[in-house]
């Protein structure tokens, strides 16, 4: 009998024609490896799925894939009429699809998943991997070159983009590290979107997930032989960058009975002959381009094949004056064909695409030329390489126009250059079959992600249980995991319910219940969880306290802060009684205190730098301070929080208020609930609670220090990095005003933040893979799996 699968993969994708296929194949390829692969989707009616949910398939080498989709958790039904409207159906996947997949996961427990593949646009799965301490990597679906615009463009400033680039002109040049030049018109259409932009926004938090570095590996539907410029480039930011493509069956299924007969009418066909016409699952072009379109193939006297789906055949077989142009032509129309076994076929000799990245890459690895005619998101992109880089074709110029569309077919097929095209396109038809042939690289691609997720072994069920939070909890967990909690008590998600492996070691954290001290431990749980621990997270709920509010509460370990001595000494010596620990894990990188670490492991050897400890993604709860924040000015504005603890006088809250007021300056001020009958002016008021990380964000501060540890840490921001300057006590609006003034304008203030960017490189560095943080993490990740 076959031993069980030695790792399970879910493959999640968004439900999208041109996001399921290549996923689905890529699935096919890990189970022809041995791995148990499940795919899942959300089903609709205008979602065409090869297999049935609940069912699976035999795939080579005695690998699994099985199908089991997303339901419940509120989703739309399968035949829901809002799931045509593409904006609308974004909205509704953020808000339910989350329940939905903690569902899936409990259906999965009899076979734990390993890790979990999700592909653009749906960064919702993402959080809920993140979330449950699962292992995940990432499958990008369009090209590499279009990711690293949008990498470079939103979250890099190594590249040359006419800003704003939505109110550029279209010739407006563009430069990016790795790419051809390119002009704003190349660009993809997200970079032209308004923020509000549902699809835009769900990009960037793609884009920040990638940043994080988390994920197992970065896959990407190319070959190295395609873009292998690009790829590296990339990788000096993406370091687990893998091509793996192109992602589409080498050998097309048998035709289903949906194509109208194109094989036979195919086969009947001169080699080369055949115009083949296809503008993917979304693009919906107008009656009037359809009228020119089909005039221009009637003009071009060649035989044709052209797709117009169900939704776009009204505009073309109702209209009298369209029918007699194609049946008295030598063209077909049908409603669907098998796309890449279309194109396999010797009989087309040119493809008139919309150059979706599917249908580009599929051209091309069939050796086909084209005639470009993109519509948008990355389109425009794909037919710029298409006919400049790649140079297997021609471009038709909005709107189409017959003669245009005349014009261009005839300059594929039979034209001077054609010759040229189809070399070109015979040549990179011969490199994607090396690059998914045995040894070839994107079959070596493949393998490395098997063996990434192998490696994880039977330590998969990394698993964050967060057990009795406090305040903490609404803003740190995502909406997903904050279905399994409740106030007075916070059981492991059912979706873990299914104990991990004996050899899974297993960390407690527990905290004391302040604001201060959770945060960071709750943020080194989750790096250990991502590491293959069992982490479980503990602290003491606090009296009166409510689960999900992001206030702030009294806590009854400490007094008032304006009654606290400045400094005093312990009245016990229980800490002498602690036994020497295995490791002191410090909230610092070693760039930050070389020298005091050093000089502190003298005494104790088993310190260990692993900070900064904050979590890099932004709340979901500081939407409306983001939204303020996008409105104001780049570096003019004034943060201004205080912690969790620190209650300034009455008198220190007048004499900020009207100090941050003179500055002229807009300003962010963080006014916890427990403070905010002091302010004097209503207006004043914020209810949002962001906390700083000064240095980790490479911005300059203006220190007010209380008590504790805070004097000693304005005195090394001040003095030893270099990065601000000290406010007198008491705070006076004049001192206020002269401080941030000569933070943000004054003679030091550029040299001040020319050092806070140098902090933040290098806090940056230290938790990037391989950095001093990842290493210390490491470290003692290592050192738990030797006890």
């Amino acid at each position: 009998m076959a031993s069980p699968p030695s790792a399970h993969v879910l493959l999640v994708s968004a439900p999208l024609q041109g996001h399921v296929n290549p996923l689905l194949v890529l699935g096919r390829r890990l189970a022809s490896r041995g791995l148990l692969v499940t795919f899942s989707t959300v089903p609709h009616a205008g979602l065409k799925l090869t297999h049935d949910n609940d069912t699976s398939i035999s795939v080579g080498r005695g690998g699994t894939l099985r199908f089991d989709h997303l339901r419940g958790g509120g989703l739309w039904a399968p035949d829901d009429p809002r799931y045509r409207a593409g904006n609308d159906m974004m909205g509704h996947l953020e808000d339910a699809a989350p329940a939905a997949l903690a569902a899936l996961l409990r259906r999965q427990q009899s076979t734990p998943v390993t890790c979990v593949v999700v592909n653009a646009f749906a960064p919702w799965v993402l959080r809920v991997a993140r979330d449950l301490g699962l292992p995940h990597a990432v499958l990008w679906t369009e090209s590499c070159a279009v990711l690293s615009l949008y990498y470079h463009y939103y979250l890099h400033s190594l590249a040359d983009f006419p800003i704003p680039a939505a109110e550029a002109g279209p010739t407006a040049a563009v430069a990016v590290p790795g790419l051809p030049p390119l002009v704003s018109s190349d660009l993809p259409g997200l970079i032209h979107a308004p923020e509000e932009f549902i699809w835009r926004r769900t990009l960037l938090a793609d884009l920040h997930c990638l940043r994080e570095g988390t994920a197992v590996r970065v896959l990407v539907n190319t070959f190295d032989e395609l873009e292998r410029d690009t790829v590296q480039v990339l990788r000096a930011h993406l370091p687990t960058i893998v091509p793996v493509g192109p992602l589409f069956d080498t050998e097309p299924e048998v035709c289903d009975g949906r194509d109208d007969d194109c094989a036979p009418w195919l086969d009947a066909q001169p080699p080369g002959s055949v115009v083949f016409v296809a503008f993917g699952s979304i693009l919906k072009i107008s009656r009037d381009e359809v009228a020119e379109l089909a005039a221009g193939l009637a003009a071009s006297r060649r035989p044709f094949l052209w797709v117009v789906r169900e939704d776009n055949r009204d505009l073309l077989l109702d209209d009298d004056c369209l029918e007699p142009v194609i049946t008295g032509s030598k063209g077909k129309v049908v409603a669907w064909c098998e796309q890449r076994r279309v194109l396999a076929h010797a009989a087309v000799g040119c493809f008139v695409t919309h150059c979706g990245w599917n249908s580009t890459v599929e051209g091309l690895a069939a050796g086909v030329p084209v005639v470009a005619y993109p519509g948008w998101a990355d389109q425009p992109t794909n037919a710029k390489f298409l006919t400049d880089v790649y140079g297997v074709g021609v471009r038709l110029p909005r709107p189409i126009a017959r003669e245009a569309v005349r014009r261009c077919v005839e300059e594929v097929v039979s034209g001077p250059a054609a010759a040229n095209m189809r070399e070109r396109a015979g040549k990179w038809k011969v490199e994607a079959r090396a690059a998914l042939a045995d040894g070839g690289s994107s079959d070596k691609g493949i393998q490395d992600f098997v063996d990434a997720v192998l490696s994880l072994g039977g330590r998969v069920r990394a698993l964050l249980w967060l057990c009795t939070l406090p305040a903490a909890k609404a803003k740190l967990l995502r909406p997903a995991t904050r279905l399994e909690m409740s106030q007075e008590e916070a059981p492991p998600s059912p979706a873990m319910a299914t104990p991990p492996p004996p050899a899974t070691p297993h960390v407690l954290l527990v905290s004391l219940p302040l604001q201060g001290h959770v945060t960071p431990l709750l943020v080194l749980g989750r790096r250990l969880a991502s590491r293959g621990l069992l982490v479980t997270f503990t602290t003491v709920p606090l009296p009166g306290s409510s689960p999900w509010p992001s206030t702030p509460r009294p806590s009854p370990a400490w007094p008032p802060a304006t009654s606290r001595p400045r400094s005093t000494r312990p009245k016990s010596s229980s800490g002498a009684k602690c036994s020497s620990p295995t490791w002191v894990l410090v909230n610092t990188f070693d760039e930050l205190e070389r020298a005091a670490i050093d000089a502190l492991r003298a005494h104790l050897p088993a310190v260990l730098p692993v900070g900064p400890l904050f979590r890099a993604e932004e709340d979901d709860e500081e939407d409306e301070c983001a939204t303020w924040l996008d409105a104001r000015a780049p570096r003019s504005v004034v943060f201004v929080p205080f912690g969790s603890l620190v209650k300034p006088s009455r008198e220190d809250m007048a004499e900020l208020a009207e100090g941050l007021a003179s500055t002229g300056r807009p300003f962010l001020w963080v006014v916890r609930h427990d403070t905010r009958d002091l302010l004097p002016d209503d207006h004043l008021r914020n209810e949002k609670n962001k906390m700083g990380k000064a240095l980790a964000a490479g911005v300059p501060v203006a220190t007010y220090p209380s008590w504790s540890d805070q004097p000693t840490n304005a005195k090394l921001l001040v003095d030893a990095y270099g990065v601000g300057v000290r406010l007198p006590v008491p705070p006076t609006r004049d001192a206020l005003r002269r401080c941030v003034e000569e933070v943000m304008a004054g003679p030091g203030a550029e040299a001040m933040r020319a050092r806070a960017e140098e902090w933040k490189a290098k806090a940056t560095a230290a938790v990037a893979p391989s950095g001093s943080a990842d290493r210390g993490v490491q470290d003692f990740v290592d050192a738990v799996r030797l006890i």
